[in-house]
């Protein structure tokens, strides 16, 4: 029988979400498949995380029709070994890999963590802020591997804020059982922070509130200060408080201070400086990146300023949103 072999790519990063996928996704009613990783030589946290959660998928799905997929190339090259000490191979569904949550973390990466919603917030009554300050608590452990515990450093606060951030917003919005994270600080200061989810994604998600016209248009939507699918509900559904800024802040935080990258379903937006990029993609879920290039010197006093200008563009557009003391607190309490 013949096999039809799938390479991953060099390097496992964001570009990766417009054509692995596509791949995985012609091959997926091919009886026997190949997923060859010989070629790859570096993996960034938000890339693995795109990769791991397709090849899931794909796997999955096959097995649910009785296919057979196979693994080829994998070695004990360093990008091979440092996939298996973050969790990687277990992620995917490789037996005798090592776990997820084994490797602790050190001062230059976060491995691949799950955060089940029944774990962060399960046994929390549902009011907002008991689930914010959960959420919280997860974010504060990541951001202390990360970049040590130093509440007073804006690189400590801008990874805890976004890591806050993205996490709230999977278990307010997504309808994901939970979320994975991974992240990398390079010996050059520059942090890179990923977290996927398989839930609904954007474009479904907004839809209680927002008519888009395709994943690309959702996308844009998600980005712009005061939309959220809890906008046109009265406060008193609005349980967590939320207000529409949580990836309008990122975005603009990567835009000033390196590269944010949103993706879910077919499209993706990648921006950075004044560039705002569409991909075309293949995702089931959503993903969000956030790489952080140059320093700032107040995180607060960036926060205050992004969130000014949002609410004003807002008024502007004619939501009447403020953002939540969450969106736009460093001190996160």
């Amino acid at each position: 029988m013949p096999s039809n072999r799938i390479h991953l790519p060099k390097f496992l990063d964001e570009d990766l979400s417009r054509d692995f996928p596509a791949a995985l996704a012609a091959a997926e009613s091919t009886k026997m498949v190949t997923l060859d990783f010989s070629a790859i030589e570096f993996a960034y946290p938000v890339g693995t995380l795109i990769a791991g959660r397709e090849i899931r998928h794909f796997v999955r799905r096959r097995h649910e029709q009785g296919f057979l997929t196979m693994v080829a190339g994998i070695d004990a090259r360093p990008a091979h070994s440092f996939l298996n000490f973050i969790g990687f191979f277990d992620f995917i569904g490789l037996p005798n890999k090592t776990k997820m949550g084994a490797a602790r973390g050190s001062g230059s990466y976060i491995p691949i963590r799950c955060y089940s919603r029944a774990e962060v917030v399960g046994a929390l009554p549902g009011d907002g802020k008991s689930i914010h300050n959960a959420i919280v608590g997860r974010a504060e452990a990541l951001a202390n591997v990360l970049v040590g515990c130093r509440p007073q450093d804006p690189s400590y606060q801008a990874v805890l804020y976004s890591l806050k951030e993205v996490i709230r917003n999977v278990f307010e919005h997504s309808g994901a059982p939970e979320c994975f994270v991974a992240a990398q600080k390079w010996g050059n200061g520059q942090v890179e922070v990923g977290v996927i989810d398989e839930g609904m994604g954007i474009r479904a998600s907004l839809s209680e509130a927002v008519a888009c016209q395709d994943d690309l248009d959702a996308l844009r939507a998600a980005i712009r200060p005061g939309v959220s699918r809890t906008m046109k509900l009265d406060e008193s559904r609005n349980q967590h408080g939320n207000s529409g800024f949580g990836l309008y802040v990122l975005s603009e935080l990567g835009r000033c201070f390196g590269r944010f990258t949103l993706g879910s379903g077919s499209a993706a937006l990648q921006i950075e400086k004044a560039e705002s990029r569409a991909l075309a993609v293949n995702f089931h879920g959503t993903f969000v990146g956030l790489k952080f290039t140059s320093s700032m010197y107040d995180f607060g006093g960036v926060l205050n300023d992004i969130v000014s200008v949002g609410e004003a563009d807002a008024e502007a557009a004619g939501i009447t949103a403020r953002a939540s003391p969450s969106s736009r607190s460093a001190s996160l309490e």
